[in-house]
């Protein structure tokens, strides 16, 4: 898959789900090949916001998005594999404010049949 084509599915599957917490921005891919992509992207709701209502919330905010990425992207024949990292407004325990890295989920074509 080319870097435009991923950086779509990563929009789509965000913009696509109500539940999704927003991005702040688009999404930076690096596909190798058509077979390998790493995306990054980064939210604009705090993790706090996000994980404080329940473990349900949090899983329909951040990870059900994911899973559809990676079944249109496993459309593809020939994509393999691929890491996504995800980022967000946080705060320290000092109370500064600062974006950083939330999760990172790889999957590859042999864990593609969980995501059905």
């Amino acid at each position: 898959m080319s870097n435009d084509a991923v950086a779509q599915v990563v929009h789509d599957a965000v913009a696509g789900d109500s539940n999704a917490t927003k991005m702040d921005g688009s999404p930076v891919v690096n596909c190798t090949g058509e077979t390998t992509s790493t995306i990054s992207y980064t939210l604009k709701e705090s993790a706090g916001a996000l994980w404080g209502s329940s473990e349900d919330a949090a899983d329909s905010q951040l990870l059900l998005p994911t899973r559809q990425m990676w079944k249109a992207m496993f459309t593809d024949a020939q994509f393999q594999s691929g890491t996504i990292s995800v980022s967000g407004p946080v705060t320290t325990i000092g109370g500064k404010s600062k974006t950083d890295l939330l999760f990172t989920l790889s999957c590859d074509r042999g864990a593609e049949a969980f995501l059905t």
